[in-house]
């Protein structure tokens, strides 16, 4: 991922912002921003709600988190399993939402 971002970062000087679609590779590209002193170049949506994402969120090396609530989405598989046990089908479309976290007033002090 590090390697992928740098690139389009290089060559595609209008990119100012970047969203990540997983935990991985959220925190190795915010470290990477960190070691190379480079937060606050680009707007950064990451996922994942993990502390040390949550971490990078609150010391504003992103600017955004799209966490999914793991409790729900077991509770939905498991719903469609019975589902398809009952009845022989369930939905092909399940909503099990979405948190979309920015960073806090309070930790901006």
């Amino acid at each position: 991922a590090e390697e992928i971002v740098s690139s389009i970062l290089s060559t595609r000087s209008r990119t100012n912002t970047i969203i990540f679609t997983n935990e991985d590779d959220t925190l190795a590209y915010a470290k990477m921003l960190v070691e190379q002193n480079k937060v606050g170049t680009h707007k950064i949506i990451g996922f994942g709600s993990s502390d040390a994402v949550k971490e990078y969120l609150d010391k504003g090396v992103l600017d955004a988190l799209i966490s999914v609530d793991s409790y729900q989405l077991g509770y939905q598989a498991l719903q469609s399993v019975f589902e398809i046990c009952q009845n022989g089908n369930t939905s092909s479309y399940v909503n099990t939402g979405f948190d979309f976290l920015k960073k806090s007033e309070d930790s901006q002090k």
